[in-house]
């Protein structure tokens, strides 16, 4: 029997669907490994793994991240700050209108710069080595409303953990 795909001229393979199943089954277990797509305020899909809890920064600004970072007690003197850490890495944010704009990172092995956007807004987003592992931090010049916020992560490893640093960095929401 030789059958057609609907509206076109090409022959059907019986074993096509077995190899179009099997090239998607990686796409489907990826899918299965994380929690639905968060829409930002910029209307930007960003996945977030399974199991990930929102965390309210006390600045303005609130973030996804692992169940495992937990909270540090500290102070600002001109602006708001807070610090999350967990066994693989610390991640530490300063908001208001003296923020770090992350220059000094520039002569570090392995930099890299590059534009991003954090809810809409413009921002950079910096890596390199650091003593300690890998850092990943972003900049942004202007929330939109007058304040800066520069907010790292400082992974013990390098690696996977880049990844989850990133990942959290993407998931700022202003409120």
């Amino acid at each position: 029997m030789n059958r057609r795909w609907s509206g076109t001229s090409r022959a059907y393979l019986p074993g096509m669907h077995i190899r179009l199943l099997t090239s998607l089954f990686p796409l489907f277990i990826c899918a299965c490994s994380s929690g639905p797509p968060v829409t930002n305020g910029a209307g930007q899909a960003i996945v977030v793994p399974s199991g990930w809890v929102e965390v309210a920064s006390n600045c303005n600004f609130s973030f996804r991240a692992p169940k495992d970072l937990v909270r540090n007690d500290v102070k600002g003197i001109d602006s708001c700050v807070g610090s999350h850490k967990s066994e693989s890495l610390t991640f530490s944010y300063d908001y208001g209108r003296y923020s770090n704009s992350l220059s000094g990172y520039n002569a570090k092995p392995n930099f890299s710069e590059s534009n991003v956007l954090i809810d809409g807004t413009p921002a950079k987003l910096v890596a390199c080595d650091s003593e300690a592992g890998r850092f990943v931090g972003i900049y942004v010049a202007n929330d939109g409303r007058g304040q800066k916020l520069e907010a790292s992560i400082f992974c013990s490893t390098k690696g996977a953990c880049e990844d989850t640093a990133r990942t959290i960095l993407s998931t700022i929401t202003w409120k």
